[in-house]
C-alpha cells in the first residue's frame, strides 16, 4: 500500500499507531516520515487525544477497577509476526 501519497491516510494512521502504543520511530519508519513529521501532527492532535482520555477516566470509578499485569515472552518469530501485522 502506498501512502506517502496520502496524506490524510498518513495522518490517521500516525494517530491510530500512537493510540495503539507505537513509538516515535516505529511509526516514522513504518509511514515513511521523518521523525519531527510525527511529532508535529500528534502535537496538533494532543488536545483531541487528551480529552479521549480524560472523558474516560471521569467515567471510570477508580475503586472498581482493577489491573492484571502479566509477561510474556515472545520468540523472535512472534515479534517479527507481530511487526508484520501492524
Amino acid at each position: 500500500m502506498l501512502i506517502a501519497r496520502q496524506p490524510t491516510k498518513v495522518k490517521e494512521l500516525l494517530v491510530d499507531m500512537a493510540l495503539n502504543g507505537s513509538g516515535i520511530r516505529d511509526t516514522a519508519r513504518v509511514l515513511q516520515v521523518i521523525t519531527s513529521t510525527v511529532i508535529k501532527e500528534l502535537k496538533k492532535k494532543e488536545s483531541q487525544l487528551q480529552q479521549v482520555n480524560l472523558s474516560v477516566l471521569k467515567q471510570l470509578n477508580s475503586e472498581s477497577v482493577t489491573v492484571d499485569i502479566c509477561l510474556v515472552k515472545l520468540d523472535q518469530a512472534e515479534i517479527e509476526r507481530e511487526s508484520e501485522a501492524r
